[in-house]
């Protein structure tokens, strides 16, 4: 009998975990949003990880190498992005959360800064390379 009264008793509280994880924003009488805002990442970001979205919407200057500068770290290669493309990129942090982005032409003669920015845990950046800024993005 004590054992049956315990089956009971878990089966109950599964069926109300499983109803309350159920439950959406809307039906429980909050505001519901959109699953994945356009632009963002479909999937939750690790803490460790920045994601970095480049949008080379400039005069054609030919493919670029985007570099990343952390602030006192050593300044890296994210990859190459084409005239037109928007392309991301995922930096794994091993220190600082303040970065600087860089845009140089394969012929190394032309090249693009960013602002620094710091950047939260949790949140990705928009590199807008033709007005050369950059902005935080959830």
């Amino acid at each position: 009998m004590p054992n049956l009264r315990i089956s009971l008793v878990i089966a109950t509280l599964l069926a109300l975990v499983a109803s309350a994880c159920a439950t959406s924003p809307a039906a429980s009488g909050g505001t519901a949003t959109p699953a994945a805002a356009a632009g963002a990442p479909s999937t939750p970001v690790a803490d460790n990880i920045i994601p970095i979205t480049v949008n080379y919407n400039m005069a054609d200057q030919g493919q670029l190498t985007i570099y990343i500068e952390p602030a006192g770290g050593i300044r890296s290669v994210l990859g190459t992005i084409q005239p037109n493309e928007q392309k991301t990129f995922n930096f794994r942090v091993s220190a600082s959360r303040n970065i600087r982005l860089a845009a140089m032409s394969d012929a190394g003669n032309s090249g693009l800064n960013s602002p620094a920015q710091t950047v939260p845990t949790g949140q990705a950046v928009v590199w807008d390379m033709a007005l050369n800024n950059m902005r935080l993005r959830r």
